[in-house]
């Protein structure tokens, strides 16, 4: 893509619009975007409620004479144009940096956002760690949480035998199934099959003396935090590994709902079912019918709602203000449901591989629409009191949630 960079702003066009940001981790190659699908969707929702949506990389967030600048994009007759702005009032954040020298210039792009008053549409969830501390002191979501320690490589040999079926390991700050494994004992005993993903997404397999587990998973994590839960029956009739990806998100008044749900399926004897792993997605109630039957179905769809809406205000009563979430769920052949994972970034691929254009269109909409709220409200920083106790009646509404019984016994992580 040629840029001419202007000198100034671009000359508004529509006099009076608003701006609206989208933070990408990279500059554009070849004409597109990174995430261009969701760029050009966010841009043709702002243009229908009276923004600009400028798409601009950490590289193009400066400060000239104490202003707050950002050389960016903006979608003008079906193509993007440079444009040089003020830093906008609210800004999406769409980063998902490939190296440490991303992750710095998108600290530093934040920085001076932040400096100049421009906030962020939601902030970011902390480790899996916090997240799942958080929730589990709900009463309601505590039953569907799995049984999850921080992971010690010399306790391994005694949860395997607490949890005869396998065990999952996964990084505490991971994403799109990266670096997650499975370890299954093999019939006869002295050897774990462990089967995964790595850092870089590659599957592999190994088979390790029960001996030498330990070394195994240390050579596997190399260091970083990783968490480790019992391996639940979460596969299909042929041995694909699946989960439920409800996306839910705030609209125009602030209020969660649950704009869009699939069921996500992995390839036959791999662990994950994200799609950047190779996975395929399927509208989840005909996925969940021929499953558990239409009733059974509809009810547990209907749990998995009532389940997400409630672990997005949880989150965000514990860090801050969020604007949407993916939740995903297992659920096992008798129907047990078990919520696995928040996401504060989700992809939104699902919709196009599920053909839910509509659900793709409202999920911009709902993108932008809450910018405008924010907006409105001056966008303060953090929309939420952070830990502080609950209020009698939002405890007393977390209480009256689901009440399946769980029976966790591995040792709690801690926030």
């Amino acid at each position: 893509m040629r840029a001419i960079w202007p000198d100034c702003e671009r000359p508004a066009r529509r006099g009076g619009r608003g701006r609206f940001g989208v933070l990408i981790s990279r500059e554009p190659t070849g004409g597109r975007m990174p995430e261009d699908r969701l760029c050009r969707m966010l841009a043709a929702a702002g243009s229908d409620m009276g923004l600009d949506v400028i798409v601009f990389a950490p590289e193009g967030v400066r400060e000239e004479r104490g202003r707050g600048l950002v050389r960016g994009w903006t979608l003008a007759e079906g193509g993007w144009m440079p444009l040089l702005a003020p830093v906008p009032p609210v800004w999406f954040d769409r980063r998902f940096p490939r190296s440490p020298a991303e992750q710095a210039a998108g600290a530093r792009a934040v920085r001076i956002l932040r400096r100049h008053g421009a906030a962020p549409l939601g902030c970011a969830l902390p480790g899996k760690a916090q997240v799942y501390a958080a929730l589990r002191r709900c009463r309601a979501l505590a039953p569907l949480l799995p049984p999850t320690a921080a992971f010690r490589p010399r306790r391994l040999a005694g949860l395997l035998k607490a949890h005869p079926a396998g065990l999952f390991l996964k990084p505490a700050a991971g994403m799109q199934g990266r670096g997650t494994a499975a370890l299954r004992p093999e019939p006869g005993g002295g050897i774990v099959r462990i089967a995964g993903r790595t850092m870089r997404n590659e599957a592999f397999e190994l088979r390790v003396p029960e001996e030498r587990l330990a070394q195994a998973a240390e050579a596997l994590t190399r260091g970083r935090p990783y968490l480790v839960q019992p391996l639940l029956d979460l596969r299909t009739a042929k041995d694909e590994p699946f989960d439920l990806r409800l996306f839910v998100q705030k609209d125009g008044s602030g209020r969660w709902g649950v704009t869009g749900a699939a069921v996500r399926i992995g390839r036959r004897g791999t662990v994950a079912s994200n799609l950047h792993g190779g996975g395929t997605a399927r509208p989840a109630l005909p996925f969940l019918a021929a499953m558990l039957g239409d009733q059974a179905a509809a009810r547990l769809l209907g749990e998995a709602k009532r389940a997400a809406l409630l672990a997005a205000r949880e989150a965000e009563r514990a860090f801050g203000r969020l604007a949407e979430i993916g939740a995903d769920f297992g659920i096992e052949p008798d129907g047990r449901l078990w919520l696995l994972e928040l996401n504060a970034k989700p992809g939104r691929a699902i919709f196009a591989e599920i053909g839910d254009d509509a659900g793709e269109r409202l999920a911009a909409e709902r993108t932008i629409s809450y910018g405008l709220r924010l907006m409105a409200a001056g966008a303060p920083a953090r929309g939420a009191p952070g830990p502080a106790l609950l209020t009698d009646r939002r405890r007393k509404r977390c209480m009256n949630g689901t009440t399946a019984h769980s029976t966790a016994t591995m040792q709690e992580v801690q926030s």
